[in-house]
């Protein structure tokens, strides 16, 4: 999965969001006009850069130091923060399942 570049893709477009500074005739606030529904869409931008935020975060303690008791823990006030409560659970189910299986 590519989530790290969306990840960095929703940073970029959040700092094209709010309007003003820029030259007139300039590139940005054509793009601007582009992105009407922008403002309609930064909750969801936020919140997808909260949820995969913390993901990447708990992917890359796993990757490091591997799956353990110890790990998931450590991965659990990560996925505290995490705006979107279900996906969190989701996580939290895998990583006891996968943790499971790892055990045996």
């Amino acid at each position: 999965m590519n989530v790290h570049r969306l990840f960095t893709w929703a940073d970029r477009v959040l700092q094209l969001s709010p309007p003003g500074g820029a030259k007139r005739g300039s590139l940005l606030p054509k793009l601007r006009g582009a992105l009407d529904d922008l403002p309609d869409c930064k909750a969801l931008i936020k919140r997808f850069q909260g949820d995969a935020g913390a993901l990447m975060a708990c992917q890359e303690i796993l990757k490091t130091r591997g799956l353990a008791a110890a790990t998931v823990a450590q991965c659990a006030p990560l996925i505290d923060t995490m705006p979107t409560v279900a996906i969190g659970q989701e996580f939290r189910t895998s990583l006891a399942h996968q943790l499971g299986i790892a055990t045996t």
